[in-house]
């Protein structure tokens, strides 16, 4: 794992990134859907420059890093993936239940 560089460059960094990971089976898809749509800045916010965020530095499977490693790498490359995919968009939706 490695910090990311600011996010203020340009996506050629994180774009690398995201190939790297467009083979895995469990995340592959989303990752492919990113790089066509393109890679997506934060609209709010800003970068106090204390903390980058952690990016994963290549491809991994569970077989190589072990259950529990493998537990902290899924869960930092997909926090990568969601801060460069396009943004949630919530629908209401009315329900009406009856007791």
């Amino acid at each position: 794992m490695h910090p990311r560089l600011s996010c203020s460059l340009n996506g050629v960094y994180d774009r690398g990134v995201l190939k790297q990971q467009a083979g895995n089976p469990d995340w592959g898809q989303q990752v492919s859907d990113v790089l066509r749509a393109g890679i997506q800045r934060p609209k709010k916010g800003h970068d106090a420059g204390d903390h980058p965020p952690i990016t994963p530095m290549r491809a991994a499977t569970e077989a190589e890093l072990g259950h529990e490693a493998w537990r902290l790498y899924d869960y930092i490359t997909r926090h990568f993936i969601a801060t460069v995919s396009v943004n949630v968009v919530f629908l209401p939706l009315p329900r009406i239940f009856s007791v």
